[in-house]
């Protein structure tokens, strides 16, 4: 209300760009209550976006250009797991999922586009294999399915666009969607 009142566009949050201004000239917008449009981190209530939107808005305080925010991220702890994602699940035509099983269990997930570039990636109780995940999205990397579905291969390997040997000649298990 004391947002609105302030004439400021809210929904959800006070609305902002990257860089957390606000649509009211001089007034920024920084944390939980900030929503910057056109963000994938746009719907997301994690501290990441939160506290980087404060690095934003004193980058556009000072006439700088703020650091890429890097694919949105979550993790969560849920009895005995832990979970982590990194991107977008969502899989576009051509694409697919390749899971990582590890004794018959699925351990990890990986959306791939079409072109092979890593778009998402879900993990539990692997936070190692999400964080390498989320530098080869952040830097565009083309992954190779067979090194991504096998467990013998470090996703972190990956990401510094090395792709160890491959274990075996098994068949990827692939979903396409």
């Amino acid at each position: 209300a004391l947002a609105e009142d302030a004439g400021l566009e809210v929904a959800d949050g006070v609305l902002t760009d990257a860089m957390g201004r606000t649509t009211v000239p001089g007034i920024l917008a920084v944390g939980d209550a900030a929503r910057a449009r056109g963000s994938a981190w746009a719907p997301s209530r994690h501290w990441e976006p939160a506290l980087r939107s404060g690095a934003a808005a004193a980058a556009a305080i000072l006439g700088e250009q703020a650091d890429a925010p890097g694919a949105p991220w979550f993790w969560s702890d849920r009895y005995d797991a832990h979970v982590e994602a990194v991107g977008d699940m969502t899989v576009p035509a051509g694409g697919r999922i390749v899971d990582r099983e590890v004794r018959g269990v699925v351990v990890a997930s990986f959306a791939l586009a079409a072109d092979g570039t890593l778009r998402g990636a879900a993990s539990i109780d692997d936070p190692m294999t999400v964080k390498a995940a989320r530098r080869i999205i952040d830097r565009g990397i083309v992954v190779d399915a067979a090194a991504l579905a096998d467990p013998a291969v470090p996703v972190k390997s990956l990401a510094r666009g090395v792709r160890a040997p491959v274990s075996s000649t098994k068949a990827v298990r692939c979903r396409s969607r």
